[in-house]
Formats: C-alpha cells, structure tokens, sequence
C-alpha cells in the first residue's frame, strides 16, 4: 500500500509540474472532419463473380471556432460548421441509381478539460451540445430509361455528445487536436418531400453508443492563440 501510494503521489507531482494552458488565453480553432466508405455488391453464380451494385458515402465539415480558458487547462469552446454529404446506391438487378446530397451550416458548444503529460501532449475530455440543420436533394434515376425524379426534404436536429481526445502543441502558440466522441443523445424533426406545404413528418429522438466506424463522430482542430 505505502509503495502504491509513493508511485501515486509521484505521477501527481509529474503531471503538475508541467505547465498548463494558462487561465484567460483565448484560441482561435479551425476545424475539420472529413470520412468517406465505398462498399461493392457482387453476385457468384457457376464460380464466376458479377457486379450487383454499389453504395459509396463521402462526408465533411469545416469551419471556424474559439476557445477561451475559464481556467487553467479548462476551456469553453463556440465552433460553426458547414456540412455536406453525399451518398450514391446503384442496383444493376433493379436498373436504379439513388443519389443523395444534403448541406447546412450548424453551431456547437463545448467545455473541454485538459490533463498534463507534457508541455507538448495534452489528452482532454469534452462536453458537446449543438444543432445541426440541413437541406437534401435526392435522385431516383431508372438507368435503363434514364428518367429521374427528385425530391427535397429538411433536417433539423439538435444534440449533446462525450468524448475526448488528445493535443499536441509543438509551441505554447500553436495546438493541433484530434476528438472522437464516444456517446451522446439526439432529437430531431424531418420532413420528406418538401413540395409547397405539402411534406411527410419524422420526428424523434436516441440514445446512441459510437461503437463502430460507421457512426464514429470526430474531429479534427488548428488552434491559435491570440493572447500572451
């Protein structure tokens, strides 16, 4: 118990001894997220191999922030983001292809608190809450006649996530940070086939743990400081 004890209070006296991003600095952000999937369906039929499809998702954000530290190593963040998506599904048995984009600019607030292992690297945790709205475009395209039809649907959802994730400041000016949050909660309200007033409804909400690479919520941050 003593040499636990003694190895405990070491680590604390190591951590506390680097220096922390200091109470009252002020960060510029910039950030970005950037993912994209492509997935190809085939058919085997007498050993041979045949195209049925395929499904391919590309998705980004980028957009401005700030970090201000209430404390030392303890910071709230105001980040504005545009997005924009877009996914493709083409079935050859059914001579379809359904294209999708959808864009919006939303807005997060964050609380971050930063833990010392060095001067350099700084793991943190986070607190994310924030909205995020956007607008889509889909295309129902018969590519044996290559007719199209299209409709327009809104989104409008709002959220709190947690997370974490580490930074590295390879000078006390300048922060890079990689986040990944791992829960969080979400409500939201849809609309479908926006045509005049005319529109189908989905409204609700859930709980949801990121546990796999398709629903992986990161990001990556440039910070600046601007104050002494």
């Amino acid at each position: 118990m003593k040499k636990s004890t003694i190895i405990f209070a070491i680590l604390v006296f190591t951590g506390n001894a680097f220096s922390q991003i200091p109470k009252g600095s002020v960060w510029g952000m910039l950030n970005f997220a950037m993912s994209s999937e492509k997935v190809e369906y085939s058919t085997t039929v007498a050993g041979n191999s045949v195209v049925s499809g395929d499904n391919e998702y590309r998705s980004s954000n980028i957009g401005p922030g700030v970090l201000y530290f209430i404390k030392d190593n303890l910071a709230v963040g105001l980040s504005v983001g545009r997005s924009g998506n877009k996914s493709t599904n083409t079935s050859v048995s059914q001579s379809t292809k359904y294209e999708s984009k959808s864009s919006g600019i939303g807005m997060a607030l964050s609380l971050n608190k930063f833990y010392n292992v060095s001067d350099q690297f700084k793991p943190f945790l986070a607190f994310n809450m924030g909205t995020n709205p956007s607008k889509s475009t889909n295309t129902t395209t018969n590519t044996t006649t290559n007719i199209s039809s299209k409709t327009e649907n809104e989104y409008k959802s709002s959220y709190v996530n947690f997370g974490g994730g580490f930074a590295f400041l390879p000078t006390p000016r300048i922060m890079f940070a990689a986040s990944l949050a791992v829960m969080g909660f979400e409500k939201y309200n849809n609309k479908y086939n926006i045509v005049n007033d005319n529109y189908n409804t989905n409204k609700g909400s859930y709980f949801s743990l990121y546990t796999n690479s398709n629903n992986f919520l990161y990001n990556l941050s440039f910070s600046y400081r601007f104050t002494k």
